[in-house]
């Protein structure tokens, strides 16, 4: 915050007039402000953005970003090093990712951080599958080159739950074992499934 601080009163505005203002939908988000107004993010790109054209280096933002920016790597090669534990040839596995979009329930896919994992599970030639029940497959084609799948099959090596819509909060333990080998991780990367999954190996960040 004393870093925002700075930038907010390189551009005349007041820290705490911006702290009063409702964010949408009444949950609380760093307004990033541009072109004369707020906008609302989640991740500090556009208070970068802003601050880089103030000649001011936002140190702790921008490392932030970087934090945020290497964690599809951080994903990926932990699944990775639990597949190659498990004996199975890396170039052989299969690995589902489950929300292909940008927060939950809804079918916006700008900015969505799971295309990089994809691509640095893709990157370990490992098979990836996605899957999404609200995003447009014609869409993550275009944007990421992703295509959903329609059918998965039941013998997945690893899933990443990326995204918790609330059509994934029914599944349990009993569908894990479905569509994976026993040898499987499942990596709850928002922690949805905190003690449910008990006959597979478990992981949230």
């Amino acid at each position: 915050m004393n870093e925002l601080s700075v930038i907010f009163d390189k551009l005349g505005i007041n820290t705490f007039e911006v702290l009063k203002r409702p964010a949408p939908s009444g949950i609380f988000k760093i307004p990033a402000w541009f072109g004369g107004r707020a906008l609302y993010r989640c991740r500090p790109v556009l208070p970068c953005y802003k601050a880089n054209r103030l000649h001011y280096k936002a140190q702790l933002i921008l490392a932030a970003r970087h934090i945020n920016d290497a964690m599809a790597k951080y994903v990926a090669e932990k699944i990775v090093k639990h597949i190659i534990k498990s004996g199975i040839n890396v170039g052989q596995a299969k690995v589902l990712v489950k929300g292909a979009t940008f927060k939950e329930d809804v079918s916006d896919i700008r900015n969505s951080k799971v295309a990089e994992i994809v691509k640095a599970l893709q990157d370990f030639s490992v098979r990836v599958d996605v899957e999404d029940p609200y995003a447009a497959s014609e869409e993550l084609k275009k944007e990421y080159n992703i295509e959903l799948k329609e059918k998965i099959s039941g013998d997945y090596d690893a899933v990443v739950i990326a995204v918790p819509h609330k059509d994934y909060l029914v599944l349990d333990d009993d569908y894990f074992c479905s569509i994976t080998r026993p040898t499987a991780l499942i990596a709850d990367l928002k922690g949805i499934y905190r003690n449910k999954i008990l006959n597979r190996k478990y992981y949230s960040l």
